[in-house]
């Protein structure tokens, strides 16, 4: 029997949960950093390796092309090894692929390392996600998942704090200091049992995923907004608006707390308002749209402080909704179908990533700067729109037992905490 999620009483979560969420966060965020790192250490690359832009742009697109396999395959390493094993083995083949790049100098040593690494960040992001969604209560999922959210901001400021570090010792001493990293929190993510409190499966064929397809093309539209905004913020406040470097620089660091400060805000006010979460992203969807409309139309002659304060509410919006998504998609359908409905929504997110920056450069060379961001703006109104369309999709029950029990015991204990009749 399946109950509707308000006739429910609180879940108290599952021992563990906190322990559970940092070594799911620290192994997302050290990812981060390997990804990040590619653009940051950029100088760095380019003077050992002697290599120029075009090589530096095939590393970067290189970990996100990487991580579609870990998200497809994924699911079925999870199912199969459970939660826990496959955190874990993420976190030892990202150590070796850059063990790799450590002990093989070269361009090519580094792009078959970071490409290999990207699968295994594809495959944390996948299994950490899901063993928060089954072990956190119900009204906490949007925080918690959130938090682990923050990994991408927080791994670009990491990195950004390590350049000058990298700088002296090289790069190849940075990422044999970060496998290290990766080794301990392997360790780690064996210390707190992950595995999920029913049998998960994947069944495309008998279940296919379509509301979690359907979230995934809306998240397309919504990491094009994102990620056109992080990556041309700088250029744009230099470029186009005149702001100093150094000025730019601050505005944009400044912009990537905002979004770590909107993840979080939005998460908690997402586990206020409950299920379902789709309202929530149609509004924090429509608000990235007006305030991406309205740095567009900025110029050289908009005051600073007012440049500033639009490029900080949109990010507020434009990076925050991501954490939010990952709760929608894992509450997509029956909690036994949540890997196969993360998978699915998270690799279509990537396929966001990986298209969006050159696309919108290209964008940004064809037109005026002004129509450019009103394009990116009206993608993110149809997004908005979407998630107004899609609905809130099917109800989910609060306790996990009480999903598609498949044992007696499961059965038994769900019977005894269930309403009964009806």
């Amino acid at each position: 029997m399946v109950t509707d999620a308000a006739a429910l009483p609180t879940n108290p979560g599952r021992p563990g949960t906190a322990g559970v969420v940092f070594v799911a966060t620290a192994i997302q965020t050290l990812g981060a950093v390997v990804a990040t790192s590619l653009a940051v250490f950029a100088p760095v690359l380019v003077a050992d390796l002697a290599i120029g832009p075009a090589e530096i742009g095939l590393l970067v697109g290189a970990m996100n092309v990487g991580a579609l396999p870990g998200l497809v395959l994924g699911p079925a390493i999870v199912d199969r090894f459970g939660a826990g094993r496959a955190l874990s083995g993420s976190a030892v083949v990202s150590a070796l692929a850059l063990a790799v790049t450590v002990v093989v100098p070269g361009f090519a040593a580094l792009l078959v390392g970071v490409t290999v690494a990207g699968a295994a960040w594809g495959l944390a992001a996948l299994s950490g996600g899901g063993a928060i969604i089954d072990r956190a209560p119900f009204e906490r999922r949007g925080i918690l998942i959130s938090i682990r959210q923050l990994s991408l901001p927080l791994g670009g400021a990491i990195a950004g704090a390590l350049a000058g570090f990298v700088a002296v010792v090289g790069y190849r001493a940075m990422f044999g200091l970060q496998a290290v990293a990766f080794l301990a929190l392997a360790a780690l993510a064996l210390r707190w049992p992950m595995e999920m409190s029913i049998r998960t499966s994947s069944p495309w064929r008998a279940e296919p995923p379509v509301r979690a397809i359907r979230l995934g093309v809306l998240s397309v539209a919504m990491t094009v907004g994102q990620w056109a905004f992080i990556v041309y913020l700088t250029i744009e406040l230099t470029d186009r608006l005149g702001l100093p470097f150094e000025l730019a620089a601050i505005v944009f660091l400044a912009s990537q707390l905002a979004g770590c400060v909107g993840r979080v805000g939005l998460g908690l006010v997402s586990d206020r308002l409950g299920y379902p979460r789709t309202p929530l992203l149609a509004v924090s969807t429509a608000a990235s749209a007006v305030l991406v409309l309205a740095f567009g139309l900025t110029g050289p002659t908009t005051p600073t402080w007012l440049v500033a304060a639009i490029a900080l509410a949109a990010a507020t919006f434009v990076i925050g909704w991501n954490g939010v998504f990952i709760v929608a998609l894992a509450e997509a359908g029956r909690l036994r179908h949540v890997n196969m409905n993360l998978g699915t929504g998270l690799t279509m997110m990537r396929i966001g990533n990986i298209v969006a920056p050159p696309l919108f450069g290209i964008l940004l060379a064809l037109i005026v700067p002004a129509a450019a961001w009103a394009v990116v703006a009206g993608i993110l109104g149809l997004a908005a729109l979407g998630f107004v369309l899609v609905g809130p999709g099917p109800v989910q029950p609060e306790l996990p037992e009480l999903v598609d029990p498949v044992t007696t015991a499961e059965r038994t204990r769900a019977s005894d905490i269930a309403p009964q009749g009806g």
